[in-house]
């Protein structure tokens, strides 16, 4: 299950994964003979999701499944099916962040054995699913960012341990409970699992960890098959690991805009705008621009950063034109990692007249 993008931390994770190659004499990523890796339910093809597959592909290998059904339905959620290797959407999932989520749930369970859709170890498959999905989606440096700020919050108020996670009914939430009751943090405390075994073990042992708990379906016993270590000692690692990384529940603040406030005739031919942050941000993206044909539209604003929120101009900027955009909202749609809404701010400039 997931919300809203594989790039520089999966790619880390591709390290010394000698599984992942494919059977001799076969393309990874071609599609068999009778059609795509992605189709409908109508078995119909669905290129624009193929490189999700190859990305998944290079790291789950043979557990990848060679074709995934994609469907959509009207809930506020979307939804994996090992059973008949199906991914269900709703219909604002239909993206390349929610696609690979999803599809990565169905291919860790076929490399875990089936342990990771059991209520001990949804953890580390929630968590390293948000990974796959925001990385192939272009923002694993940002998710990575705002993931462990927001577990390194969790841990300091006592909520980061095995005996939490590991009864992931009762941390996140139950299944076919109402969403806006769920611990949607929980995701992101899975995540800094992941990212603790990826930093201070090693890529391989991270996957390693995927394969054995499939076999031994015990957290202890697998910690000492791969790591040598018990889940308290490695429990300690991962709470100093989240100790290091600074967290701040002060309001944020716009430190810089560009183009500034207030700036006069800028160039037409500007290719994104952007503003910066205090702090890392959550994921909303909650900014009121003129759309038309201004060039400057919500609907293309992203995440590059933690703290950096970019908007592509499309096209170009509007001569003449006076932009008067907000950045936040009364709701306090637009917060920090810890949830602190920024103060609505005013973001003015003025497009060069040629």
């Amino acid at each position: 299950m997931i919300r809203t993008r594989l790039g520089a931390v999966l790619a880390m994770m591709l390290v010394g994964c000698g599984e992942s190659s494919a059977p001799a004499g076969t393309d990874p990523n071609a599609t068999d003979a009778g059609g795509a890796h992605y189709v409908d339910t109508n078995g119909a093809p669905l290129p624009q999701w193929e490189f999700i597959w190859g990305q998944l592909h290079d790291y789950f290998g043979a557990s990848t499944p060679d074709r995934i059904t994609v469907e959509y339905w009207s809930g506020s959620t979307s939804r994996f099916s090992p059973s008949n290797e199906k991914i269900t959407l709703n219909p604002a999932g239909d993206t390349a962040n929610t696609v690979a989520h999803e599809s990565t749930h169905l291919c860790m369970f076929n490399l875990t054995q089936g342990a990771s859709d059991t209520n001990v170890f949804r953890f580390f498959d929630e968590g390293f699913a948000e990974i796959t999905g925001d990385s192939i989606a272009g923002e694993g440096d940002w998710y990575k960012a705002y993931a462990l700020a927001v577990a390194a919050s969790e841990s300091q108020v006592g909520k980061v341990s095995f005996a939490q996670v590991q009864d992931w009914a009762s941390y996140y939430g139950l299944s076919g409970s109402d969403v806006n009751t769920r611990n949607w943090r929980a995701y992101q405390v899975g995540s800094s699992f992941a990212y603790m075994m990826q930093d201070v073990y090693g890529a391989a042992a991270l996957r390693a960890f995927f394969v054995d708990i499939g076999t031994t379906l015990d957290l202890g016993v697998t910690f000492q098959n791969v790591l040598a270590k018990t889940p308290d000692e490695v429990e300690q690692e991962w709470h100093a690991y989240l100790n290091d990384v600074p967290t701040d529940t002060s309001a944020p603040s716009v430190t810089t805009m560009s183009p500034p406030d207030m700036a006069t005739e800028v160039p037409l031919d500007t290719a994104e705008i952007s503003v910066s942050f205090s702090l890392v941000m959550g994921p909303n993206v909650c900014v009121t621009t003129p759309c038309g044909d201004t060039g400057v539209c919500y609907t293309s604003a992203y995440w590059r950063q933690g703290n950096e929120l970019v908007i592509p101009v499309q096209g170009q900027l509007k001569p003449s034109n006076a932009y008067d955009l907000v950045v936040g909202g009364d709701t306090g749609c637009l917060t920090s990692y810890a949830g602190t809404a920024l103060p609505i701010t005013h973001w003015r400039f003025t497009a060069a007249s040629q």
